[in-house]
């Protein structure tokens, strides 16, 4: 791998890991994860294209088919920037949870529930977006994320590694997916009626990259057994597991959106039962009905 002598001086020097042979495991856990992750993350908007012609079709109301129209549009002309822009963005944001002194806010951070009031709305939606990602992916890859966990927490010389924390988990690839998409200047509308279609085919894929890279760090010597004794975080594996969802830092599960409405309602003028077109097409609140096939 290009670079990487130079990017395991620059872990080594200001991260966690203790060794080069750790320092470069990780490091290539970091660019297997970039360079598969951007890769999977075109393919997902290539078929959410293809899904939002079949939707600009369907949809009865002008306002949404507008919109469906402008994100098909969007998948289409940007998606090869997306993909550079996702595999630059996810690789330097790695670098900088791998530095994280232990204890400190994660860089792509997490929204305290009690504090979304004071959010604004536009930022308020995309916090949501990228939490409902995270959470699409934990709990397709609840399993995989508990190993990895340990072992990435080797690597960093952290063994009780929270699922939050990890430098190449769900939460950082949310917030560097919503970020790809705001740079290329995608309105907040847009990027959240993109955010459904890609859960429905990411998470899977990001499952076997997660499989690979632990299977990689097993073939490493990295914990090739993982002791059942050891003290167990609960994994992520589904939305009904309040539990499971709070050690992994979760921002708003699928349970908890129902304890927001109220607050949704007020932030974005809701009080007449409207609701915005991306948070209708995060399932939030009820989708724009469809006209028969």
């Amino acid at each position: 791998m290009q670079n990487s002598r130079k990017n395991v001086v620059e872990l080594n020097r200001f991260g966690r890991t203790s060794g080069s042979k750790n320092g470069s495991l990780l490091n290539e856990c970091g660019e297997m994860m970039a360079i598969r992750l951007s890769a999977v993350l075109a393919k997902s908007l290539k078929q959410a294209g293809d899904e939002l012609l079949e939707l600009t079709d369907r949809v009865t109301g002008l306002e949404m088919r507008r919109l469906y129209d402008e994100a098909r549009e969007f998948c289409e002309q940007k998606r090869g920037v997306i993909e550079n822009e996702f595999k630059q963005q996810f690789y330097q944001r790695f670098k900088q949870e791998c530095r994280r002194d232990k204890g400190k806010t994660p860089a792509h951070g997490n929204t305290d529930i009690s504090q979304l009031s004071l959010v604004e709305p536009d930022d308020l939606e995309e916090t949501l977006a990228s939490s409902n990602v995270a959470n699409a992916i934990n709990n397709i890859c609840g399993e995989e994320l508990f190993g990895l966990a340990k072992r990435i927490g080797v690597l960093l010389d952290d063994p009780e590694l929270e699922f939050g924390d990890n430098p190449i988990g769900p939460e950082l690839i949310g917030s560097t997916i919503m970020e790809a998409l705001k740079a290329q200047e995608a309105s907040v509308k847009i990027r959240l009626i993109l955010v459904p279609l890609i859960n429905k085919h990411l998470p899977q894929q990001v499952r076997t990259i997660y499989q690979e890279i632990n299977h990689h760090l097993v073939e490493k010597g990295i914990l090739p057994t993982i002791r059942v004794g050891m003290r167990h975080q609960a994994a992520p594996t589904a939305p009904d597991k309040p539990a499971a969802a709070a050690s992994a830092g979760h921002v708003a599960t699928a349970a908890e959106s129902q304890d927001l409405f109220a607050i949704l309602q007020q932030l974005l003028g809701a009080g007449s039962g409207a609701a915005s077109p991306g948070l209708a097409a995060m399932g939030l609140f009820a989708p724009a009905p469809l006209a028969a096939p």
